[in-house]
């Protein structure tokens, strides 16, 4: 029976490497997007909320010094008047004038002084008499004008319109300060807030008109939002119910990023903005260390896949192909072991399995189907067991027949006919075995089968014990025929009964037959005498030859002695026929022990 062996190709989706991508890649990836997209986003926002505060922070901090800039007038006439006891001496408000005049940014300082009905035209305060102008102690600022260009100042100007207060909060007067707009924005250092270091700032009065704004390209431009960019649109949205917070632009990460904040004392809000890229470089930074980790794993993995997975399924492979040749009979090399895992222990249970395999099928061409393995594992130790050829040896030899068989089985179909037989034989099989008898050949209903010194599983054996060992085979052979013929009479069949014929002698004991077919067997004119005795055995009966009696003759009993003329042979034979051997026991032969207990 042959066997079909699976040879068609296997989809790379189907082979080993092929899951191992599958199913190892495809998790690694999975947990590594999800993993990194939310890490990423949760990074992203807890850094831009970290930025918004921060950013707030700092315009906040740039408004209180563009404050306390403007507001240093206010305090310095406060102060004067709270450190001079007679403030209002004729010389205080001259003494205020070159106070002012002194503060850093101070252009022009000018007083004017308010009547009972209304104000004075404004003019310098220097000749007017001091009692015209009733003490003043509080300054408020009440208008602050547009930036302008001032030549005589070389630079862009404002004023700064203040209204001095009495101790009933009533206007005495008005002081205007003139100063340099560059003074304010001295404050405003864009190179110390780090994420609007390469940005650009700007101020808007409550009309979101531009006063002051550092990028070049906005030169012309009027008011905040009239380009109907829609950052700045979103910035006049978030102005109108929020004092101070930051906007995005559009874009993945935005280009750009403004903060607003409104100054307190002044309408003014200071707008500053800033390049995405440069506000998010961290998240950035982080996102592609982090993508560049992840394609590091992921090539990692598949290296490690190409690598031991190839390893893998390439002895996957080499067995899958030997195993095929082995399927014809083709064994060949044994596979190399590349590696000491559970695939390297594999392969060498496979070589293993192979090795058995070919001493199976040696045993089976060498010694037939129906030698004991273990026995034949002892005889193919001897140096000359596996070559073609033979020795010249002395052996026992033995061959049963049952009589009257053809006769018999022309009176049973040939299903009950085989299916004795093979009862028949698996019965003498098995004690043949037992008794380390090397079965030749099956002739018809009868067997041939040789008993060679030295081939027990025990010490080395001499002639005499293996003729013993012969004889008891022979006997126990006949005595379970007993019992085999009750069980065929229980079934309806007729009983069997058999002869036995045991000679020795030289043969000549080795393989027989070519290179590609052997077996081991026995020839010579021993086997031939041995079945010429066999012939004259009834049925029940053991008949030994002259010499085996001879070396047992103390030991066995015999019931009748007799002479044979063979065919071939010039002198008759002296047979011997062993007495009642359903009754022979083991102590009548002198054998130490049953074999096998």
């Amino acid at each position: 029976m042959g066997y079909r062996v699976k040879t068609g190709t296997v989809s790379k989706l189907n082979t080993l490497q092929g899951r191992l991508f599958v199913f190892v890649l495809l998790p690694v990836f999975s947990i590594i997007l999800i993993w990194g997209v939310a890490s990423f986003l949760y990074t992203r926002d807890a850094m831009i909320e970290q930025w918004k505060e921060s950013a707030v922070l700092k315009l906040q901090r740039a408004a209180h010094l563009i404050e306390m800039r403007m507001l240093r007038p206010v305090e310095l006439i406060e102060l004067m008047y709270k450190t001079i006891p007679s403030g209002q001496s004729p010389l205080f408000n001259e003494m205020v004038t070159l106070a002012l005049e002194d503060l850093d940014g101070v252009v022009k300082v000018t007083f004017s002084y308010a009547g009972k009905k209304s104000p004075l035209p404004m003019k310098t305060f220097t000749g007017m008499p001091w009692k015209q102008m009733r003490a003043y102690r509080h300054s408020r600022v009440v208008a602050v004008s547009h930036p302008e260009y001032d030549a005589d100042a070389a630079g862009t100007t404002f004023t700064l319109l203040l209204n001095l207060l009495d101790d009933q909060k009533q206007m005495v007067g008005r002081l205007e300060l003139t100063m340099r707009f560059s003074a304010l924005m001295d404050d405003l250092h864009l190179d110390r807030m780090e994420w609007f270091r390469h940005g650009m700032a700007c101020i808007v009065d409550s009309h979101q008109k531009f006063l002051f704004h550092t990028d070049s390209t906005m030169v012309g431009r009027n008011f905040l939002g009239d380009s109907n960019d829609p950052l700045e649109l979103a910035i006049l949205k978030s102005l109108e119910d929020k004092a101070h917070g930051t906007v995005a632009g559009e874009g993945h990460p935005p280009q750009l990023i403004a903060g607003f904040y409104k100054l307190d004392n002044v309408p003014w809000t200071i707008i500053i903005y800033g390049r995405g890229e440069d506000i998010l470089k961290p998240i950035i930074q982080y996102r592609n260390l982090f993508g560049m980790s992840g394609v590091f794993i992921i090539c990692l993995v598949i290296f490690l896949i190409r690598t031991h997975g190839l390893k893998l399924t390439t002895n996957i492979r080499r067995l899958c192909i030997q195993a095929r040749h082995v399927a014809r009979g083709e064994y060949g090399e044994p596979i190399h072991i590349s590696s000491r895992d559970e695939m390297g222990m594999l392969v060498e249970n496979f070589n293993a399995m192979v090795e058995g395999l070919k001493e199976r099928d040696f045993i089976r061409n060498s010694f037939g189907r129906y030698v004991d393995p273990e026995f034949a594992r002892q005889l193919m130790q001897q140096p000359d067991a596996g070559q073609l050829g033979g020795v010249r040896k002395e052996v026992v030899v033995m061959m049963s027949d049952i009589r009257g068989f053809t006769r018999m089985a022309e009176g049973l179909s040939p299903e009950t006919t085989i299916d004795l037989l093979n009862a028949y034989f698996s019965l003498i099989i098995e004690i043949i075995d037992i008794h380390k008898g090397i079965i030749v050949d099956f002739l018809g209903d009868g067997i041939l089968v040789f008993f060679e010194p030295g081939s027990s599983s025990l010490a080395e054996k001499s002639m005499v014990d293996t003729l013993q060992n012969a004889i008891r085979c022979a006997v126990k052979m006949q005595q379970q025929m007993i019992e085999f013929n009750r069980d065929v009479k229980a079934k309806g069949i007729p009983e069997i009964h058999m002869g036995i014929g045991v000679h020795m002698g030289p043969v000549i004991v080795g393989n027989l037959g070519s290179e590609t077919r052997k077996k081991y067997g026995i020839v010579g004119s021993a086997v031939n005498l041995t079945s010429r005795i066999q012939g004259t055995a009834l049925g029940e009966e053991i008949v030994i030859s002259d010499a085996v009696y001879c070396h047992l003759k103390g030991d066995l009993k015999v019931c009748r002695s007799f002479e044979s003329q063979f065919k071939g042979i010039d002198d008759p034979v002296l047979l011997h026929v062993l007495a009642s051997v359903h009754h022979i026991s083991n102590s009548k032969i002198k054998l130490q022990s049953e074999p096998g207990q």
